[in-house]
């Protein structure tokens, strides 16, 4: 390991905490919980221990920076958060403006996905979390609308773009979700350096693919009685302390019910990679990378 060496942070941050400098701020599905938890590793980073802060997207954010700051209780060199919610624009417009008058100095990770590919599981996670309840292709019917939500996290260029009107392009690093998958080791060097922390650390814990779970489930009726009384995340701590995980599987049967698996219709599918094509063509302008795997 290289001996890369940064001054903590002063005494008075260590003390009350200190404010991120690190933002991953996307896209949804694209791989920021792996990410999240590999930086986490580094022993010159320190990750927020709940992982998606979304403070940038709260109305009342600038009363509630001292709460934010406590988030970071370290004096690590690096200290991060990963909200996907930062690049949903206009979904929740105004994050770039608001942390660069917080963090004007911040680091920033987009990761990106195949765009097409990536709307499905946002689709999916929205059904998990009862913030959509139409079929998919009504949902996708009018996915050229800046007010669709499924579909414009996947305009990274416009995203991206929102976020260089506050933040110069230094401070900004673009990553695909394969490179992750499949050259995990280079391309962990690479963040690492981007980060000014030193590149040649290693565990065997990058070998682990983090958020890789089993079919996504709905709550029925009866979770969502348990969880609009703050029972549901009690009962399901319980479980794991007294049950295996054959019985806590079929447990989960009684509060929801899994979501189908989903396909994009062809048709709806081509129409997608039309629309999304020009935006993937900015960004590989942008970025200089190929992304030659992706469908546009």
């Amino acid at each position: 390991m290289s001996s890369v060496q940064q001054a903590p942070a002063p005494a008075a941050e260590r003390r009350t905490g200190a404010l991120p400098n690190l933002l991953i701020i996307g896209a949804a599905k694209a791989g920021t919980t792996s990410l999240h938890r590999y930086l986490d590793l580094h022993p010159q980073i320190f990750m927020s221990r709940r992982k998606e802060l979304k403070f940038f997207i709260r109305e009342d954010w600038r009363d509630r920076v001292d709460r934010y700051r406590a988030n970071f209780p370290t004096d690590l060199p690096v200290r991060g958060e990963s909200s996907p919610a930062y690049s949903m624009d206009p979904w929740w417009p105004g994050v770039p403006e608001r942390a660069s008058e917080v963090v004007p100095d911040a680091k920033l990770i987009y990761m990106v996905r195949d765009p097409v590919d990536r709307v499905v599981p946002q689709y999916v996670e929205m059904i998990h979390g009862h913030q959509e309840h139409r079929p998919l292709e009504e949902a996708l019917a009018d996915y050229s609308s800046p007010s669709n939500r499924i579909v414009m996290p996947s305009r990274y260029a416009y995203q991206l773009e929102r976020w260089l009107d506050h933040f110069p392009k230094e401070q900004i690093l673009v990553v695909d979700q394969r490179e992750l998958l499949v050259s995990r080791a280079p391309t962990l060097r690479r963040v690492f350096s981007f980060l000014g922390v030193d590149p040649a650390f290693e565990t065997p814990e990058f070998e682990r693919t983090h958020n890789e779970r089993g079919r996504k489930m709905r709550a029925n009726r009866f979770g969502l009685w348990l969880n609009e009384r703050g029972q549901l995340v009690r009962a399901r701590e319980l479980s794991r302390k007294l049950f295996p995980d054959p019985i806590r599987n079929r447990l989960k049967h009684v509060v929801a019910r899994p979501i189908p698996a989903l396909q994009l219709d062809p048709g709806l599918r081509r129409e997608l990679e039309d629309y999304l094509r020009e935006d993937a063509e900015r960004l590989r302008a942008y970025t200089g990378q190929a992304f030659e795997h992706w469908s546009v």
